[in-house]
């Protein structure tokens, strides 16, 4: 770990030294985390900055300069990288990389890969840029709270560990996060499983007369049985156990902002794709973004509630893994979720869309997929790149673009790769 720490010092120097910095970063939740942190960090120097929140690295569109910030991405791309002829570079990524090269001279890069990290579960993008932050001044550790939105926009919460597990428990001895146990039912049950998209609980999401009769099935149920009636419907429609456990979790109260960092981590992924300025904005305190953003966030819930209610028919199912089409920019969620309590469990799941030539595609494991031996991340890249295509992630999730008319033979090389992980 001291390799990790010596890399964090050196990013926060450059960056406490800058003129500028142009800042680069994922449009999803940890990317628009990772880049507000930054942000603010550079803002309490009086440094200039400029951020952009990109859906993928366009390296020929990086331009030069200064100094560079690129967060959650740039790890699988350090080599093009390094010939945009910028003077410092930051990388900032928790990816899984295809080799663990040096890095070159001018760029830092900080991946929990490379010091033995899991970057599932250890650390995120905003976990890095968080201790980036804190190294430049030790008054950014009040950014614990924003920085525990990007853990859980990545499902980091799940399962803490390393450097997530210390940033939350100095949250929580400090008072900047607060905890509580259950789900966040609020005040109107009825409400709160006809909206629900995670769980999303077959029948009932999105069906306010069935949940009314489901609901009226079980009487005047205390909160106890509720929450067991509910485990055991999922459990009935095939969710898997380690999914349903999520109904008891800890649910994380944000002081600072007036909210559970579930909604907030919601609301930022939701305006990262739609409206990168404002999930930036919203990072650093804009109410009028904010409100902006929950009323995108529920009308983007309306369409994720539809996307999963077609999934009820379920996914077009190969040998050792399923697909379905998805409406642009809804991929990655649906089959998340899909593949938490609709789908196969036995079989990976890819969301399927077109973008002019290309196909874009989104793809989700389990835990339990995993653990027999699925890396989401080496099926994708392969098979793209066999097909003049590219792609990567993690070995629970990854994406991958390709040529659209090598649509067929894209998917018959990821369930061949997928068959030979699982031995199958």
């Amino acid at each position: 770990m001291t390799g990790m720490r010596a890399a964090i010092l050196t990013a926060a120097d450059i960056l406490s030294t800058a003129k500028s910095v142009r800042i680069i970063s994922h449009h999803d939740a940890d990317g628009a985390v990772a880049a507000g942190l930054l942000c603010w960090a550079l803002q309490r120097e009086d440094i200039t900055y400029r951020a952009s929140l990109w859906s993928e690295l366009s390296i020929a569109d990086i331009g030069r300069g200064d100094v560079l910030a690129i967060c959650d991405m740039g790890s699988g791309q350090i080599g093009e990288i390094q010939s945009t002829g910028w003077e410092h570079v930051i990388v900032c990524d928790h990816h899984v990389m295809p080799s663990f090269t040096p890095s070159p001279p001018g760029i830092v890069h900080i991946n929990p890969c490379l010091w033995g990290l899991d970057g599932c579960r250890d650390a995120c993008a905003s976990t890095l840029a968080f201790l980036v932050a804190r190294a430049m001044d030790e008054r950014n550790a009040d950014l614990i709270p924003l920085t525990l939105a990007g853990i859980v926009g990545d499902r980091q919460h799940l399962h803490l560990s390393g450097p997530n597990k210390a940033i939350v428990d100095e949250g929580l001895s400090r008072g900047l996060i607060k905890r509580e146990r259950g789900p966040l039912i609020g005040g109107h049950v009825g409400e709160y499983i006809t909206k629900s998209v995670d769980p999303f609980f077959k029948g009932l999401s999105g069906r306010p007369k069935a949940t009314e009769a489901f609901l009226s099935s079980l009487g005047s149920a205390e909160d106890k049985e509720l929450i067991s009636h509910l485990t055991q419907h999922l459990l009935r429609q095939g969710a898997r156990p380690e999914a349903v456990r999520e109904l008891e979790d800890w649910q994380y109260w944000l002081p600072p902002f007036g909210v559970y960092v579930r909604e907030l981590s919601t609301v930022l992924g939701v305006c990262a794709r739609s409206c990168p300025d404002e999930a930036i904005a919203i990072c650093l305190g804009d109410r009028e973004a904010w409100e902006h953003g929950r009323r995108l966030s529920d009308d983007y819930d309306r369409r994720v509630l539809r996307c999963l209610i077609a999934l009820e028919r379920g996914a077009i199912e190969l040998r050792h893994i399923q697909y379905f089409y998805a409406e642009r920019g809804m991929g990655g969620i649906c089959a998340g979720l899909g593949m938490s309590w609709l789908l196969n469990q036995e079989k990976a799941t890819l969301a399927l869309s077109s973008s002019d030539d290309l196909l874009k595609v989104s793809s989700r494991g389990t835990p339990h997929l995993v653990k027999k031996g699925l890396n989401l991340a080496e099926a994708l890249r392969s098979a793209s790149a066999s097909v003049g295509g590219y792609g990567g992630g993690h070995p629970i999730a990854a994406g991958a673009t390709a040529p659209r008319e090598r649509e067929r033979d894209f998917l018959d090389l990821v369930d061949q790769l997928v068959g030979e992980q699982l031995g199958e």
